[in-house]
């Protein structure tokens, strides 16, 4: 019964540790959407969205 308590205990432990160091190490933080507006040859407003990043590592 202990035996199992401390598997659990593990397990739980290890995703939760896991999982703060994925929230934390995340570098999306560092993205940015950039909004462009121009008129197009028919003279209507145009808008174009780009998303820029300054990922270290992409996964």
């Amino acid at each position: 019964m202990i035996r199992n308590t401390l598997i659990i205990g593990s397990i739980f432990t290890l995703t939760v540790s896991v999982l703060f160091f994925i929230h934390v190490s995340n570098d999306h933080k560092e993205c940015d959407a950039i909004v462009k507006k121009h008129l197009d040859a028919n003279g209507k407003k145009v808008e174009v969205v780009e998303h820029t990043c300054k990922e270290n590592n992409s996964i």
